[in-house]
């Protein structure tokens, strides 16, 4: 969730791994920190708000399934252009949305514009994204390791060992 605050993401991007990193459109930091993650040669990805089964707030550049094709699409295509150096999309939140055909339709239409791939962050079970991505054949992935779904040190540090192990088996 890059963006947001400026020391903890030049902290993320001096780190010397071969990291990406997924920023939110419209974030005080976003566009400085995503020029200074590219010279530092990471790659960066949009963290696209998506509406949410919890009614959580999405900010600014946020998708919700109230929105028309048009809409929709505007509001991505506009948060995509806002992030600097952007060679992959991700949804932030969007158990709401990443359930719905026609809403994730419009987004992998939008998305086939430009060359980007997809991440699903799965935070949901029944979600679609990466099939409709699939569909319209943007390179895509889905995640296999939720890390942060827990606010801990300690439950984050035995899901990053987890992502390990899986890595690993993969």
């Amino acid at each position: 969730d890059m963006g947001h605050t400026r020391e903890e993401g030049r902290r993320l991007v001096a780190m010397d791994q071969p990291l990406t990193l997924a920023f939110l459109p419209y974030r005080p930091f976003t566009k400085q920190l995503a020029s200074l993650a590219h010279q530092q040669h990471k790659e960066i990805m949009l963290h696209a708000p998506m509406a949410n089964t919890r009614n959580i707030g999405l900010g600014p550049g946020g998708l919700t399934p109230d929105m028309d094709e048009q809409t929709l699409a505007v509001t991505l295509r506009r948060a995509l252009q806002s992030i600097p150096y952007v060679s992959g999309v991700n949804n932030h939140m969007g158990s709401l949305l990443t359930q719905q055909l026609q809403p994730m339709d419009w987004v992998m239409k939008e998305l086939n514009k430009y060359p980007v791939y997809f991440v699903d962050s799965r935070t949901i079970a029944n979600s679609i994204a990466g099939s409709v991505a699939d569909a319209y054949k943007i390179p895509s992935l889905t995640r296999d390791v939720f890390l942060d779904h827990e606010q801990t040190e300690e439950f984050v540090d035995l899901q990053f060992k987890e992502l390990i192990k899986t890595a690993k088996e993969k």
